[in-house]
């Protein structure tokens, strides 16, 4: 899982150095987290821990997604290809099929924020201009991915 997740990080950090310009910069991350007593436990201790804030995110708006690898893929065209014009299909769908092997078959309950008006509930707490999140819950843990724009 661990080899998997470092995929998962570096493949977000090519495409976050790919977007940056000199008007705006991507912010793009994924981190598993512990499952502390429900997903928004989780996101609110990691928020603490790695923002400048004495307050966690009050209010996490996000809905169920039955079909995240559909809603992923329409996702990535606004984040990977934002200042670049790359058409190649096999570069998104690389990445969610690394999401499916960090996955391998659990039972998990997928929640997004953000990716039908481009404003998730994270890019509100870090004053980001849009954003998206996809929170996977797992039994014992939480993966948190994040793609930001902040100008």
């Amino acid at each position: 899982m661990l080899e998997i997740l470092n995929q998962l990080k570096g493949y977000l950090k090519a495409f976050e150095l790919l977007n940056n310009d000199n008007y705006e910069a991507c912010d793009y991350f994924i981190e598993e987290l512990p499952l502390n007593k429900d997903y928004q436990t989780s996101i609110n201790d990691f928020l603490l821990k790695t923002c400048v804030s004495k307050e966690g995110l009050s209010d996490f708006d996000c809905t169920e997604i039955q079909d995240w690898k559909e809603a992923l893929y329409y996702t990535l065209d606004n984040y990977f290809f934002r200042n670049q014009k790359l058409t190649d299909d096999r570069l998104k769908i690389a990445f969610i099929d690394m999401i499916s092997n960090y996955i391998n078959g659990d039972h998990i309950t997928v929640l997004a924020s953000g990716i039908k008006n481009g404003y998730s509930s994270l890019s509100k707490f870090i004053h980001e201009v849009s954003g998206a999140d996809y929170v996977f819950v797992f039994k014992d843990k939480v993966l948190l991915l994040h793609l930001g724009i902040n100008d």
